[in-house]
């Protein structure tokens, strides 16, 4: 934990959590499937917790699609 807080400065569920909202902004531009769909395929269990998440990260929420 703390070899990779310190390599990339953030814990390995702030990196995870990341990454995951970056692949669900790619595939919002990319792919017209429901939101609550993408949010199962990126890894969350529920799409309230998945908005939230995306919103905090982004600034904006992933129903205010681009």
């Amino acid at each position: 934990y703390r070899l990779f807080k310190n390599v990339y400065g953030i814990s390995p569920y702030q990196y995870l959590k990341q990454k995951r909202l970056e692949m669900a902004k790619i595939m919002l531009k990319k792919d017209n499937i429901p939101i609550s769909q993408l949010a199962m395929e990126v890894g969350y269990s529920d799409i309230f917790t998945f908005s939230k998440a995306y919103k905090q990260h982004f600034g904006f929420p992933p129903s205010q699609r681009f």
